[in-house]
């Protein structure tokens, strides 16, 4: 994280804690490389939903500085950068690729997005997120309570070092896997759960079951690991 002093109209310095400079041009390198020509035989829907883990997963990381600006910033250049992947992808005029790609997200913004079934993937915004000051809270005195151990928490890293760029490896199976998700809601189908989810042979591989919709079931991890055939492939 990088620090910024602002100074206020009443002459009062405030610290402002932003967004590393690094770590901007990292993400910015990274969306860049999903970006690029070499990746055009990927499906825009697995694109978006690439882009949006490493999107989220960013601005996450940075949930409680001042980063509104800089969030409003880079999901303009987000935006630009798609479009002209999808652009030269299709090879067609950008009238074009607005007219299929734009579409009305909750009815209100426009916004890049994917018709999936019933379903409307659309490119995430990173400052949609709420942001909220960090406030710790009081520690004890050190000189009063002895020894005082700080309840920060350890450092993380705003960028995986392993980040699924959206390409065809295992496409069919991601492919099947987001359509699954659109049409029966992204929750597990055994408790409801909204995260981490699975896709779940009810006919195991093994027992010659097959990759197809009626034999699949969206799990939870959780739910997944109970059942009996988990992990026979």
């Amino acid at each position: 994280m990088g620090i910024l002093p602002n100074i206020k109209s009443n002459d009062r310095p405030k610290v402002l804690v932003t967004p590393a400079q690094e770590n901007i041009k990292k993400l910015k390198l990274k969306v860049k490389e999903m970006t690029r020509r070499k990746w055009f035989q990927d499906s825009p829907m697995l694109k978006i939903s690439a882009l949006n883990a490493v999107l989220r997963g960013w601005i996450s990381y940075y949930r409680h500085t001042n980063a509104k600006k800089i969030a409003k910033d880079l999901d303009f250049w987000v935006n630009e950068r798609l479009f002209l992947w999808l652009s030269k992808r299709h090879k067609a005029s950008k009238r074009k690729v607005l007219d299929r790609f734009k579409l009305r997200e909750n009815g209100k913004r426009g916004n890049f997005g994917v018709v999936n079934g019933d379903n409307y993937p659309f490119l995430y915004r990173m400052s949609d997120l709420p942001l909220k000051k960090y406030r710790s809270g009081s520690p004890d005195n050190p000189y009063l309570e002895g020894d005082w151990k700080t309840s920060a928490a350890q450092p993380e890293k705003p960028l995986s070092q392993r980040i699924w760029m959206g390409n065809a490896e295992n496409v069919i199976w991601r492919e099947l896997k987001e359509k699954i998700k659109a049409e029966r809601g992204a929750q597990c189908e055994q408790c409801g759960s909204l995260g981490k989810l699975d896709l779940h042979h009810l006919v195991s591989r093994k027992n010659k079951g097959k990759d197809t919709e009626d034999n699949l079931q969206l799990l939870c991890r959780t739910c997944h690991a109970q059942t009996p055939s988990f992990g026979r492939r």
